[in-house]
């Protein structure tokens, strides 16, 4: 795995992205054909924010290169590993203006594209970093006033920058479980964070999809999300008996956590769990053409689901919390004599009535 800490940035560029205007058909660039000299603090700063956010990795991934044209972030990078400056800043404002060509909305902020050329000094490899970060403001104390600072970025809050790594593959990169690739998926690795990234969001794309030309299909802990909420919300619309939908929903959780399989066929899921011969050519329909033929189980992003219970009621209305506390704490009232023994000024436990039949997740 790459060390940020020992990455020594050897070049540096920075441009602006103003954001799109009503009529305009995207995001601009204010290049700078400068290359940026960065202080020791500096250098220290950028690698601790990089670190930190990789951390969180619930919103780091790594992704395959889908676009790898001469004209693609791929190919761009890969023509910058010659060491000339001005085929590196030449590089930067070709990526800045890719970037701002996919800034299609203006609900997309503008800021500062910052590119990194480092070398990994452990390892003979460059590494590129691309990186977005967004303006914002913060107030400063001095004494009796109370001063704003604007244009601040890399703040502490990773929510207002997003990033991607990519390097030279090297064997100790490999996974256990890592899935056989061809060129350049094969040699290189990009890995990308995002704080606002969610799988399946049409805006999350812009950054990934469109500017950075990355796929999510073989993401193990986005695809076994997908797998599992794609199903979920299948058993929830087309499964009309609630004790088979009850069912069906903790069939699926068992599945994920049995740390037994390590790979799955959601095609083989659907096959071996249900039985409705109607559900099936549903389920094929509007689950399996979504997802890959095999996924490699990986529970990350969806940890608080399979621990959790949470029962739902019409008009958006739910109780949940952890299983265990929810199955020993909580009980649906169905036998008269039952409610009619329940003393509603006693302190032990709460009686409240909801409209409608709840089902179990």
């Amino acid at each position: 795995m790459l060390n940020i800490y020992n990455l020594n940035f050897t070049k540096v560029a920075v441009h602006i992205i103003t954001p799109k205007i009503e009529g305009a058909a995207s995001a601009n660039v204010v290049a700078n054909r400068r290359l940026i000299e960065l202080s020791e603090e500096v250098n220290e700063l950028i690698k601790e924010r990089l670190y930190d956010a990789l951390k969180k990795t619930q919103k780091t991934f790594e992704l395959v290169i889908e676009d790898n044209l001469t004209t693609s972030f791929f190919g761009i990078c890969k023509d910058t590993e010659e060491d000339g400056d001005n085929i590196f800043l030449d590089n930067s404002i070709r990526l800045a203006n890719k970037l701002a060509e996919n800034q299609t909305s203006e609900n997309i902020p503008g800021g500062y594209f910052i590119f990194i050329k480092a070398k990994d000094f452990n390892q003979d490899r460059n590494v590129f970093i691309t990186l977005k970060a967004d303006i914002t403001q913060a107030l400063s104390y001095d004494f009796d006033k109370i001063k704003i600072l604007n244009n601040l970025f890399l703040t502490k809050s990773t929510k207002f920058f997003k990033f991607c790594l990519l390097y030279n593959r090297l064997e100790q990169d490999y996974q256990d479980d890592y899935t056989e690739l061809e060129y350049p998926n094969d040699k290189y690795c990009c890995v990308l964070f995002d704080e606002q990234f969610r799988p399946d969001s049409i805006p999350a794309e812009y950054f990934y999809k469109g500017f950075l030309g990355l796929s999510i299909e073989y993401n193990a802990k986005i695809q076994s999300k997908r797998f599992y909420e794609f199903t979920e919300k299948f058993f929830k619309s087309n499964v009309e008996s609630y004790d088979e939908m009850n069912n069906m929903l903790k069939v699926l959780k068992i599945e994920m956590e049995d740390n037994n399989v390590l790979t799955f066929q959601p095609a083989e899921f659907g096959q071996k769990y249900i039985q409705n011969q109607n559900y099936i050519e549903t389920y094929n329909k509007e689950v399996i053409t979504k997802l890959p033929d095999s996924i490699s189980k990986d529970n990350t992003l969806i940890k608080s689901k399979l621990k959790s219970q949470k029962i739902e009621f019409p008009n958006r209305i739910s109780i949940s919390g952890p299983e265990e506390s929810l199955t020993a704490n909580f009980e649906i009232i169905n036998d008269k004599d039952e409610l009619l023994n329940l003393n509603p000024n006693q302190e032990s436990y709460t009686i409240i009535k909801i409209k409608g039949r709840p089902f179990k997740i």
